[in-house]
């Protein structure tokens, strides 16, 4: 279904005729957005898509499936990767991260709490039923001793700061710190719950220390040399203890089985709503850079989208003009994610956007939209290109043509280029823009075909 009627041309805050806007539907109530302005100059991609939908399911999904790598402390992997090796049909680029691969606001996998909240940092979160909320939730979490006493746990999954004690699970992978620290080993049996308490036996501890891997059936409590003490005077081997999780904010966090951090917070009840203190971001985050956003519309409908920046064909935008864009595509609600060099648009394996760095960087984490194959699949789709001499400036129509020589329609084909040498819009239109060579990507029916086209120096 096209749905060009609903969604109008794109005039952000600055003043340029009307911009190149085409759609593509690629499954049942799945399409393709993708829109270039040659004078300002901007481009984006966005996936839409109904949610909940039946047969359709988003995940959050760890980089290489844990935080810190158990052959070092980098476990970062590109979107590409995940995509590919998990069969997603979408993937996109989740929250910022450290060097060291820990997603740096909060994350739910499975129901599972893998890193906690960055206060008072956005939060895009989903269940099994219902949309997408957004919410900028708190955590708590404490150890119950003898005598009412409580123990704080200051974190989730993530490097232990001077003063700090962080619980590790199994998507933790290593339990990390950049300074020496005591490790208390538990006997776990149960995923990290939202909220609520469970029970963990304290089998022993290692000192002096800076990571150990998590094992099987286990939980490490990594303490810092600022609060050992306090611990070493709670904690004894072969006592169980209660564990107290709490997740809370404006929306039924119980509810919630997946999640990403992010922020700032974009728009709020159909209006732009970037926040004046960024949600603790500096203010130079505000000028014009890639960007990648997640926003629901009052159709129930998931947007992802991402916008190329960096490069003389397209700009970037600012915070406050990426609100204006998705609640010019429809959002009621959305979040900022990651952005720059991390800003990567996955479709069935192949990247659809112009990843600024040049190459494809390697995250944190990413989400992911698993839906039906599409039926029936195409046999086989080549690209017709035009014989002749093409020269920067020049502009070639290509066409996608299935097994039987027929040109498959244009809103049913999605298009791609990374090259410098030109782009290719969603008529299938080739504008040349430098010389060398550029390899074009053509989906349709479940199927990726490739052609390149050489553009001369002459």
């Amino acid at each position: 279904m096209i749905i060009a009627a609903t969604i109008a041309t794109i005039p952000i805050a600055y003043a340029s005729p009307a911009p190149l806007r085409w759609t593509s539907t690629v499954r049942p109530d799945v399409q393709v957005i993708r829109e270039v302005d040659p004078d300002f100059p901007l481009s984006f991609s966005a996936v839409k898509f109904k949610f909940p939908a039946e047969g359709y399911r988003m995940e959050a999904r760890l980089a290489n499936d844990t935080v810190f790598s158990r052959q070092g402390l980098f476990s970062r992997e590109n979107v590409m990767q995940m995509a590919r090796r998990s069969g997603a049909l979408v993937a996109i680029n989740a929250d910022f991260f450290g060097n060291d691969g820990d997603p740096l606001g909060m994350m739910i996998s499975g129901g599972e709490l893998v890193s906690e909240p960055y206060v008072p940092r956005s939060v895009a979160a989903w269940g099994e039923t219902g949309g997408l909320m957004f919410d900028s939730p708190t955590y708590t979490g404490y150890i119950d001793l003898v005598g009412g006493q409580r123990l704080r746990i200051d974190g989730i999954n993530r490097s232990v700061r001077a003063g700090e004690i962080v619980l590790f699970t199994q998507k933790g992978g290593i339990a990390s710190s950049k300074k020496r620290c005591t490790a208390y080993l538990f006997e776990s049996t149960r995923q990290m719950p939202l909220t609520g308490s469970f029970a963990m036996r304290l089998k022993t501890s290692v000192t002096d220390l800076t990571d150990i891997p998590v094992a099987l059936s286990e939980a490490i409590l990594l303490v810092s040399p600022e609060r050992q003490a306090e611990v070493a005077a709670a904690l004894y081997p072969g006592l169980t203890y209660d564990f107290q999780v709490k997740v809370a904010g404006q929306i039924d966090w119980q509810s919630v089985k997946e999640a990403i951090g992010g922020g700032p917070r974009l728009v709020k009840g159909g209006v732009a709503s970037v926040p004046r203190d960024y949600e603790r971001f500096d203010p130079s985050y505000n000028s014009r850079h890639p960007r990648t956003a997640i926003g629901y519309t009052a159709s129930r409908e998931v947007i992802l989208l991402t916008v190329d920046g960096r490069s003389e064909l397209s700009k970037g935008l600012t915070l406050d003009e990426l609100a204006s864009l998705m609640v010019k595509l429809g959002c009621v609600d959305a979040m900022n994610l990651d952005g720059g060099g991390s800003t990567t648009l996955v479709l069935e394996g192949e990247v659809l956007n112009r990843p600024s760095d040049g190459g494809l960087r390697s995250v944190a984490n990413a989400l992911l939209l698993f839906a039906p194959e599409a039926t029936p699949k195409a046999e086989r789709v080549t690209i017709a290109v035009k014989p002749g001499e093409i020269k920067p400036g020049d502009r070639t129509t290509l066409q996608v043509v299935d097994a039987d020589g027929r040109v498959v329609p244009e809103d049913q084909v999605v298009w791609a280029c990374g090259s410098k040498s030109g782009w290719v819009g969603g008529d299938g239109a080739f504008r040349a823009v430098a010389p060398g060579k550029a390899v074009i990507r053509a989906y349709t029916k479940g199927v990726w075909t490739t052609a390149e086209v050489t553009v001369s120096g002459s």
